[in-house]
């Protein structure tokens, strides 16, 4: 029963917490989700004790039964931290890729430096698709750049503006990509328009 379960939780505890035995506490933490498979507090305890342990294939098996019992609206960390596991990790960018999606769609996507690394690795996932002939890929890849410069500060932001305004120009969406332009050169897009308009036709 509920009692029951408490005081597994406990010993598990115990054993990574105070005796710092890991490999214990993860037999202790799979028996209890051998007896109630949604713990939230085993799979949670789980996830830090195989990230200690540089347990990558196991993180990625814990993070993704974590995901699937957690509501959407809550997703986003777990989703975030499953993406950057495949990508960073098991090197499996393509995988890595809707979980990345889903968190920063998320109603709690990640922020900070989490935000700008699973960015950076959507944007590199993007161009490989867009180098591969997927015409879709070019519009996630403004989205993602757009979010990514608006993460920036100083030269890495204007470079990544230059970026985006060379994917919206690809689009054929030259206003919005005069505007990027003249964002990444600190100049009014009026400056810039006359040589714009010049490569339109290009």
């Amino acid at each position: 029963g509920p009692q029951k379960n408490q005081m597994l939780e406990r010993r598990a505890q115990l054993l990574d917490g105070v005796l710092g035995d890991q490999a214990s506490a993860i037999d202790a933490h799979k028996a209890i989700l051998e007896k109630t498979p949604n713990a939230l507090s085993s799979l949670d305890a789980l996830a830090d004790i195989y990230a200690k342990r540089d347990a990558w294939a196991e993180l990625k098996d814990i993070l993704e039964q974590r995901l699937a019992i957690t509501p959407p609206d809550e997703a986003g960390p777990y989703a975030v931290r499953l993406g950057l596991v495949l990508v960073e990790r098991l090197e499996d960018a393509e995988a890595a890729r809707p979980h990345l999606e889903q968190a920063l769609q998320s109603k709690k996507p990640p922020t900070g430096e989490a935000k700008s690394t699973a960015l950076r690795h959507l944007i590199g996932a993007y161009q490989k698709a867009r180098a591969q002939g997927d015409e879709g890929a070019l519009e996630k890849l403004a989205w993602a750049l757009g979010e990514l410069a608006s993460q920036l500060a100083g030269k890495e932001r204007s470079a990544t503006r230059a970026e985006l305004g060379d994917v919206l120009r690809a689009q054929k969406k030259y206003r919005e990509a005069l505007q990027a332009f003249a964002v990444a050169a600190h100049l009014e897009p009026e400056i810039l328009l006359v040589d714009e308009v010049l490569a339109v036709g290009d």
